[in-house]
This record gives structure tokens, C-alpha cells and sequence, in this order.
């Protein structure tokens, strides 16, 4: 955690850094020349395409059409306009002509002129920001500051001083870079607890905010002498980000989406450093962000997200990913982070992708290396989050396993839970949010179904799962021939009636048997009789069998799950009840039919659908493909 008040006490003797003429922010000399390539790909053509068509149909009009009853509505309003001037920038680099220019400086008075530039004052029905005595630096304003940063320093050589005060005006009028500064120093604004975003690295707000700014700051720092002080607080709290992340050995707990809006602003901030002062950035240094796009990709298998908590949907790269696969010398991942891009897909989104695209993703030299580490067993420490898969990042037979932690932002209580893919498609899904309403970041959080264990993969006892904001403790191990993650549950299930723990103790182990096979073992013991209730959640169509199930997806693939447990046990199937009216996921339920002290559970997943399974005096008894496996625990 950022020590604050020593780095503002550290102002008065503050280094002043030489920085190099602009254009010096991320969109450099080299983005330029991919920017002005002829001989593009034909998925960069298609990227063209939607850029051109964003640019000449923002020449017209610079009012941004918006939901402004959606969730953090402001905020989807700047990214818009965001996306807008990256188009606009882009023809005019591309075309020197004179309408992309004016165009961008016609959306930057847009962007003076709205009233609120934060959701937070918006509902609050506060005065204009140029009347409030104060405004909340959100996620909108690192946005904000961040457009107005890149169009000021592409721009630069061109403005005349009329049209620089056209972004001084925007920068007073919502006093950017004062109310930053203050937020950092006290913390709060507007009757919130806005400002700790600079002391949390372990969530996306820093960089965003931060990195935002610092872009800003290092556009303005020779003429602002507030944007040097804002310099020296975004690089620390970037780097403490980019600190932390390394921890987690490049993965991150908040999930794909978030990471991918996280490191955008931080990794596009740490270039422009760079480019801007002539200075090796020690981030790049770090073993972890040489990491950071093998994670995407490990836990994006063949498109499908595989990650938990509010928000698991489909990553897409941007400019900084390529970027990263380039510095590192790790182009061989080029190729398969061109698979997850959708070129030409992205009009109308709110993310710049394709104009990123353009600038950042040309690769002339890609390096011929194996893509496809075979058996793979990998934890990720910080996070605790694992992958099991035949291959990667292409698998065939692939599950992401859910360990760690619930104490950060956006995580649900679905500690032990996971995903199960087979080919292209999912089989078994840990649910998530749909959608964010006013009670998903309210006191009542925790009531939401998706929140809940009733709504990941995951074993109840007396009909709950384990608490919110707990821990479970897990490691790779060896279970004789084959390897997995045991995972100690037990602290985690918390306590029950009359002070006594819920469990005595909860092992749940997820072990690789072959390529096409993965078995989960859960072993329960509790202080008194209780109900056990194994449950996992799948949108394909199931068909039940005697102690098994075969679930069908819509490719024509298949999956068997086979149960076993040391007690009698029903197998039911029944709908879930999802928040969003919707159609419903399927829950497979393995429970136990009377109260009990103990029990084992063994299930087998495999696409073999003639493989069995059964608790035996050895062990637990697997046969997979004609051939026996015998797990001893």
C-alpha cells in the first residue's frame, strides 16, 4: 500500500523530468507507421473498415447516444467518445486531412460541456462540476483524463494556442487534475470513499485512475506544474499494481474483463512513460507481466472464458497486448491472440479495439515456438487460481478451478468451484452476474443468487456453502502417478449451531487421470449428522442414467459424469432461478438421502462415454478408455 503522505511531502523537492517533444505518449512514430501500412491482413483490413466507418460518421454530429439508466452510465458515455476520437485520430494520421482534426477538437468541447463527468454525481443530482464545490475522481474521470491526454499530444504539433485552450478550458472547468490530487491526499469526495482507489493495488480502479491521469499528466507536464505532481503519484501507484500482479505470477483475481481493462491502463501508461522521458520502465522487468497474456489465454480456452466473479465474458486483446508479446520477445503468441480478436466485429462496441489493432498489433517476426504444453497442471500463486487442461491454450479437455481468496472486489463466494470445456464449448459453468443493479454494490450484495454457492459447483453442507470473505488453502500434489490441486476447505466452511465449526474438516481434490479425464474428490466430516449436496450447474441438454449423467452440447460433443459416494445418494436434476429473467441453467445435484457424520464423494468428468467409476477398498476405481486408474488419496 501506497505510503501517500510521504509522497506528497516529497513535492517541494520533487525532480523535474526532461521530457522528449510530442508526440511522445504511447501512440509513437512506430504506431504511426503500422497506422499508415498498406499491406495490411485481411483481418486489420476489416478493422480499417470499421474505424473509417466510426470516424466519417462522427464528423457530423459529436453527441454520444448512451443508456443513461444503465449501470454506471456516464462512464459507458466516455468510453464511447473514447472510441470516437481514437477513430478520428487515427484518419487523421493516416490522411492529414483537416476534417478528422476539427472533428477530434468539436468532441473535446463536447466533453467540457457535459455537466457531470462522474455516475456518482449524476445520481446524486449535484450541481455542474464547475459549480460543485467538489466532484468524485471515478473511473470516468481516469477515462476522461486519458482521451484528453492522447488527443492533446497527437494533436500538439498542430494547435494553435486557441485550440489549446480549448483542453485548458476542459481541464479547469472540472478541475481534472485538482480534484486528483485532493482525492489522493484525503481520500474521499462527495460524501465517499473515492480516493482509497490509490492505496488498493489489487484492484482495477488504481490503474485506471491512475494511469489515466498519468497519461494526462505527462501530455501537460510542461506547461501544468500540478501534472508533475500527479506524475509521481500514478507511477507508484501503477507500479504497485504491476508489483502485486507479479505476485500473483501475471493472473489476477477480479477475472478476464477487468484485468484486461486494468492492464490496458496501466500498460498504456507505462509505454507512454517510457516513450515520454527516454526511461526503461523496472514494470517491464518484472517475471510477471511476461506472464500476464499467457494468462488471457490460459483461461480463455478456445474463446470461452473461464474465469469467476461479476464479470466473465469474452476477452478480446487490444493495442497493449500485442505490445507486451512484442517487448518481451514473446511473438509467438501472436497468432493465438489473433484468434480471440474479432476483426471487424467491433463497430459499435465501446472499446477502441479495432483503431488499437491498427496502431499496436502489426508483427512482422513471429517466433516459431510449441504453443502446446501438453498435461497441464498449473496454480497461480496470489490468486490460487489453477487450470487443468490436455493442451494449451487450444485444449481439447480443459478446467479453470476457482482457489484463493473472497476478501477483493467483484468476487462471489464461490470458493472451489470451476469450469469445465470441452472442445468449443462449456459444459459446466460457475454462474456469474448478467447484469449490475443497484443491490450488486450495496449492503445486500451477498443475497444476489449468483453471489451465492447455490449457483457455482460446489459441495453444501446443511445446505450452505462456505462463508464470504474466507480463505481456502490449496497446493499442487502428487497422487501417485497422476497430478492435481488439494484444496483444505475446512476453515472456509465457517461456523454452524451453537458456536460449533460447520466441518471438522472439507478436502476437495481436482485430479488429472489422461487427457480426457478429470476426477473430483470431496471428503467431508462434520461434528454432528448433516445433509450433504453436491451440485453442478450446465446449460447443455442432460440425460441421467443410473448414478451418472450425460450431458449433450449444441457442436454434437459429449461428456459423462459418473458419482460415487461412501453413503446413499440421490441424483436429481432441477432449474436454477437466475436474477435476470432468463432461461434457467440445469443444476446436477448428488445428495445425500439421510444425515450423516462423514462422506466421500468421487465424480469422474470425461468425454469417454463409456468410462466408470467406483469407491473401492483401494482406493477409487476409474476406468477410462478400456484402461483402470486407481487413486490412492
Amino acid at each position: 500500500m501506497l505510503d501517500v503522505k510521504k509522497i506528497f511531502d516529497s513535492f517541494p523537492t520533487l525532480e523535474r523530468i526532461p521530457m522528449k517533444p510530442h508526440p511522445r505518449l504511447y501512440i509513437d512514430e512506430k504506431a504511426v507507421e503500422n497506422l499508415r501500412r498498406t499491406d495490411l491482413t485481411p483481418g486489420l483490413a476489416l478493422d480499417f473498415q470499421v474505424v473509417d466507418k466510426i470516424a466519417n460518421e462522427s464528423l457530423a454530429n459529436t453527441t454520444i447516444q448512451f443508456n443513461e439508466a444503465g449501470h454506471n452510465s456516464m462512464l459507458i458515455r466516455a468510453r464511447y467518445m473514447q472510441t470516437r476520437i481514437y477513430c478520428l485520430l487515427c484518419k487523421f494520421l493516416q490522411t492529414g486531412e483537416e476534417k478528422y482534426r476539427k472533428a477530434v477538437l468539436d468532441h473535446i468541447r463536447e466533453i467540457d460541456s457535459w455537466p457531470y463527468w462522474s455516475w456518482f454525481e449524476w445520481r446524486a443530482k449535484c450541481e455542474p462540476d464547475w459549480e460543485a464545490p467538489f466532484v468524485s475522481f471515478d473511473l470516468s474521470y481516469g477515462e476522461n483524463s486519458m482521451t484528453l491526454g492522447i488527443a492533446y499530444d497527437v494533436l500538439y504539433n498542430t494547435l494553435s494556442p486557441e485550440e489549446k485552450e480549448i483542453f485548458y478550458s476542459c481541464l479547469k472547468r472540472h478541475r481534472v487534475i485538482t480534484e486528483f490530487l485532493r482525492h489522493c491526499k484525503i481520500g474521499r469526495g462527495s460524501g465517499r470513499d473515492m480516493g482509497d482507489w490509490i492505496q488498493n493495488e489489487k484492484c482495477n480502479w488504481i490503474t485506471v485512475t491512475c494511469g489515466g491521469m498519468g497519461m494526462l499528466a505527462l501530455a501537460f507536464y510542461d506547461e501544468l506544474e500540478e501534472a508533475r505532481q500527479a506524475l509521481a503519484l500514478c507511477d507508484l501507484a501503477v507500479m504497485s499494481l504491476m508489483v502485486y500482479a507479479d505476485e500473483c505470477g501475471g493472473s489476477w483475481p477480479e477475472g478476464l474483463s477487468y484485468y484486461n481493462y486494468t492492464l490496458r491502463y496501466a500498460i498504456a501508461f507505462l509505454i507512454s512513460y517510457e516513450t515520454a522521458t527516454g526511461r526503461r520502465h523496472p514494470a517491464f522487468d518484472l517475471p510477471g507481466t511476461a506472464e500476464m497474456n499467457s494468462f488471457f489465454l490460459n483461461f480463455q480456452p478456445n474463446g470461452i472464458p473461464c474465469t469467476f466473479g461479476d464479470n466473465n465474458t469474452l476477452w478480446e486483446p487490444m493495442g497493449y497486448n500485442y505490445h507486451l508479446a512484442q517487448r518481451l520477445g514473446q511473438t509467438h503468441l501472436c497468432p493465438a491472440l489473433d484468434k480471440a480478436a474479432r476483426y471487424g466485429q467491433n463497430y459499435g462496441d465501446c472499446w477502441p479495439y479495432a483503431a488499437e489493432r491498427l496502431l499496436f498489433s502489426v508483427c512482422d517476426d513471429i517466433h516459431k515456438v510449441d504453443l502446446s504444453p501438453k498435461n497441464v497442471v498449473k496454480l497461480y500463486p496470489g490468486t490460487n487460481f489453477a487450470v487443468m487442461a490436455d493442451s494449451l491454450p487450444s485444449p481439447e479437455f480443459y478446467m479453470a478451478i476457482r482457489g484463493g481468496n473472497t476478501n477483493g472486489a467483484h468476487e462471489h463466494n464461490d470458493l472451489s468451484s470451476f469450469h469445465l470445456v470441452a472442445g468449443e464449448e462449456m459444459f459446466i459453468t460457475s454462474l456469474t452476474t448478467d447484469e449490475y443493479l443497484d443491490t450488486t454494490f450495496s449492503p445486500r450484495r451477498d443475497e444476489l443468487f449468483e453471489m451465492t454457492p447455490l449457483a457455482k459447483n460446489v459441495l453444501l453442507v446443511n445446505g450452505v456453502g462456505m462463508e464470504m470473505y474466507s480463505q481456502v488453502e490449496q497446493r499442487e500434489k502428487s497422487y501417485g502417478e497422476y497430478r492435481g490441486i488439494e484444496m483444505d476447505c475446512s476453515e472456509a466452511m465457517g461456523t454452524s449451531r451453537d458456536s460449533f465449526c460447520a466441518v471438522d474438516s472439507y478436502i476437495r481434490d481436482f485430479i488429472m487421470l489422461t487427457e480426457n479425464a478429470f476426477l473430483i474428490v470431496d471428503r467431508a466430516y462434520l461434528p454432528n449428522p448433516g445433509r450433504f449436496d453436491l451440485r453442478f450447474h450446465t446449460f447443455t441438454a442432460v440425460k441421467k442414467g443410473e448414478k451418472c449423467v450425460v450431458l449433450s452440447g449444441k457442436t454434437g460433443r459429449k461428456i459423462k459424469i459418473s458419482f460415487d459416494a461412501t453413503k446413499q445418494c440421490l441424483l436429481l436434476i432441477g432449474l436454477d432461478t437466475p436474477t435476470k429473467p432468463k432461461e434457467p441453467s440445469k443444476v446436477i445435484r448428488f445428495a445425500s438421502e439421510l444425515l450423516h457424520k462423514d462422506i466421500v464423494y468421487a465424480t469422474l468428468l470425461s468425454t469417454d462415454l463409456n468410462s466408470s467409476l467406483k469407491l473401492c477398498d483401494e482406493g477409487i476405481e476409474a476406468v477410462i478408455n478400456e484402461k483402470t486408474h486407481i487413486v490412492k488419496l
